[in-house]
């Protein structure tokens, strides 16, 4: 019910940006929904793992500044896929654990338009993004209390969901570069964390201190339902 609550707290300023900057107000503006892919790489230094491939689909407006700068923000949910090497206790062989990875992006991207060719602009972009929950959810439940290379953490221990009034923030920078029409654009995009997602993870160990950051690569398409005039 909060994550719900919470995708409507953030949907509705998304839609006043839009309405207002389309009517009169600061800049032209359109909104449009988006669709991809991506490609979740978690980095620690208490459990291994191998990338996975995920999916996001989300709404955006786009903002137009000038013919060479545009602002984007939107909300983007992801769905990622991790693998994690566990084994059901410390004399087991071990396991390939998969695990799906769920969290919800608020993006402030600033696009430079380098190229504008016909119909087409070629650009590059730079920004942040605030994203929320971070859910390492394994697939088979039946494996939830198996013990994750390479220091034994429990895989519960590793169930970063919302508990009680506390809920899990991150932060993300992200680059990448685009290609855009008047009603579709391609970008693919690197982001890396800022914050430090894994600092209250339950580790019982003498020398080591929880760190890591994840990192992802995204390929998005977008669809616009209006345009602007260029």
């Amino acid at each position: 019910m909060k994550k719900q609550f919470l995708f409507i707290l953030i949907l509705l300023p998304l839609f006043s940006f839009s309405q207002y900057f389309s009517s009169g107000g600061l800049f032209d503006s359109k909104l449009g929904v988006t669709i991809g892919t991506s490609i979740f790489n978690p980095k620690t230094n208490f459990i291994s793992s191998k990338p996975g491939i995920g999916f996001n689909v989300g709404i955006n407006s786009t903002a137009y500044i000038s013919d060479h700068f545009e602002f984007t923000m939107g909300i983007n949910y992801f769905q990622h896929y991790t693998t994690l090497i566990g084994r059901e206790n410390e004399l087991s062989e071990p396991e390939d654990l998969k695990f799906k990875v769920s969290t919800l992006n608020i993006p402030l991207v600033f696009d430079y338009i380098y190229l504008l060719k016909d119909d087409y602009k070629l650009g590059v972009n730079i920004g942040t993004a605030i994203s929320f929950f971070h859910e390492f959810e394994i697939l088979d439940e039946s494996k939830d209390q198996y013990l994750l290379d390479p220091i034994s953490l429990n895989v519960f221990d590793l169930d970063l969901r919302t508990d009680g009034d506390e809920l899990q923030l991150n932060t993300y920078y992200s680059i990448g570069t685009n290609i855009q029409n008047e009603y579709f654009k391609l970008e693919i995009s690197y982001n890396k964390n800022l914050s430090k997602p894994y600092k209250n993870i339950p580790i019982r160990h003498e020398y080591i201190v929880p760190s890591g950051k994840d990192s992802f690569v995204a390929l998005t398409v977008t669809y616009y339902f209006s345009d602007y005039s260029y």
